[in-house]
């Protein structure tokens, strides 16, 4: 929302607009010097500001509100003022989140002032010195890191200064390292002697991992939550070496998501045997585990069957893995804490393609036996072209996970799969078990009339 939104806000179009059932609300407010010349962030807009929201949404018990600009002086004035009016006008029993976050691209100019700036996202090239020595400055106060680097160099100068000390980032929660185009990284630098980020709750590292050490695991093994990583044999040999896994320090990972792409390990059983089994001991806490092993995963879904550190997973995403639904309730077999599944579909399995038709479902239902008994949400994923073949898988997995409530797929495919499961359900034999399925049907479909 602009300053010009702001003003909007105020007028009296707005009064008495009503969001009873809302108890939360986000705003994102772009500041510009225009704005503060104008002084559309005054107390006395602020406090109408408040007032405004408080007439949309009554119940409204959260707030949070991110403060985007360039950060001049003033707009860093302003933005303080801003923050503190809000607290002001605010009722105690109201949670404030005010967030300021800046994007530092090559051509924006740096402030001539420390402003309080938590979230920094940065287009890392190679004329960058300026803007590293800004995020060097703010170290001590960033919460959110992003760094997307168009080439991949010289990734250590954003923990040395031009002083070659070297930078600390203490309340750090949340670092992301992308890259315009996938690369081939030539040279991964080694920093010694530093714990750079020991608050560290979420990593995502959306390219592959930039350094020849474990600096970006150092010193948060009781804070990290969420990990992201794309992993290549080098990568894992280097974590491997420095244990950074190894005897279950991270208590809190509760969720890691993992890329294995073909190009980087080959696609071979091997390689696949090493990246399933390295992945699935990461954390003897995580319970959501997402990994993606390109053409291998052929490969991956056998593998896992054999990994005994999965019975603690309680939800997986499969990505590429085209699952038959006896493969499906195998690995159902294997985790028996597993709540969610996501993967693409194979169709039933030769299995089930032996079975008779009336046969089919007392299969099913006697492999719950030692299945899963908390498997709730199954979702397919792609574009699924026998939808016969989807509803019956549908059928047949609820009738083995008693608890299944929700089976999901692409929104343009639902009324066909509504369509199928209907007739499926008019004739044995599982017409028979017609009020334990229908719950499957889709109730709300974008488009249907």
């Amino acid at each position: 929302m602009s300053g010009q939104a702001l003003q909007a806000l105020l007028g009296p179009e707005f009064k008495g607009a009503m969001f009873q059932a809302a108890t939360r609300l986000k705003v994102k407010l772009e500041l510009s010097e225009d704005n503060v010349q104008q002084d559309v962030v005054s107390a006395d807009n602020i406090r109408k500001f408040v007032a405004c929201i408080k007439g949309m949404l009554p119940y409204v018990q959260s707030v949070d509100i991110v403060c985007k600009g360039n950060y001049s002086y003033q707009e860093a004035l302003a933005c303080q003022r801003f923050e503190r009016w809000l607290g002001m006008y605010f009722s105690p029993e109201t949670t404030l989140r005010v967030y300021r976050s800046k994007m530092i691209l090559p051509s924006n100019l740096v402030p001539a002032v420390s402003v309080a700036i938590t979230n920094i996202g940065h287009i890392w090239k190679n004329d960058n010195e300026a803007t590293l020595e800004y995020i060097h400055r703010l170290a001590p106060m960033l919460q959110t890191l992003a760094i997307t680097y168009k080439t991949v160099n010289r990734t250590e100068k954003l923990f040395i200064d031009s002083n070659n000390e070297l930078v600390v980032y203490p309340k750090l929660q949340s670092l992301t390292f992308t890259t315009w185009e996938q690369e081939k990284i030539t040279y991964r630098p080694v920093v010694e002697n530093l714990v750079p980020f020991p608050k560290l709750k979420k990593l995502h590292i959306n390219m592959e991992y930039p350094f020849g050490d474990d600096l970006l695991f150092r010193g948060n093994c009781e804070t990290l939550e969420q990990l992201h990583i794309e992993l290549d044999i080098q990568t894992i040999v280097m974590l491997k070496k420095y244990n950074v896994f190894t005897g279950n320090k991270f208590k809190r990972l509760l969720n890691i998501s993992a890329e294995c792409n073909t190009h980087r390990v080959g696609g071979d059983p091997f390689a696949s045997f090493v990246f399933t089994n390295f992945v699935a001991g990461m954390s003897s806490a995580n319970q959501a585990l997402s990994f993606d092993d390109g053409s291998a995963m052929k490969y991956s879904v056998s593998n896992l069957t054999m990994c005994s550190d999965l019975a603690r997973i309680m939800s997986l995403n499969l990505k590429n893995a085209n699952l038959t639904l006896s493969q499906i309730i195998v690995l159902l077999h294997k985790m028996t804490l597993l709540t969610e599944l996501k993967c693409e579909f194979a169709g039933l399995g030769s299995e089930y393609d032996r079975i008779p038709l009336e046969d089919r479902p007392n299969r099913a239902r006697l492999s719950c036996v030692n299945g899963s008994k908390h498997f709730k949400h199954m979702t397919l994923l792609g574009y699924l072209v026998d939808m016969r073949n989807v509803a019956e898988c549908a059928i047949l997995l609820a009738l083995a996970c008693p608890k299944l409530a929700n089976f999901s797929i692409l929104e343009s495919l639902k009324l066909e799969f509504n369509s199928e499961i209907t007739k499926a359900l008019e004739i044995e034999p599982y017409s028979l078990y017609a009020d334990s399925v229908q719950h499957l049907l889709f109730k709300h479909i974008e488009g249907e009339q």
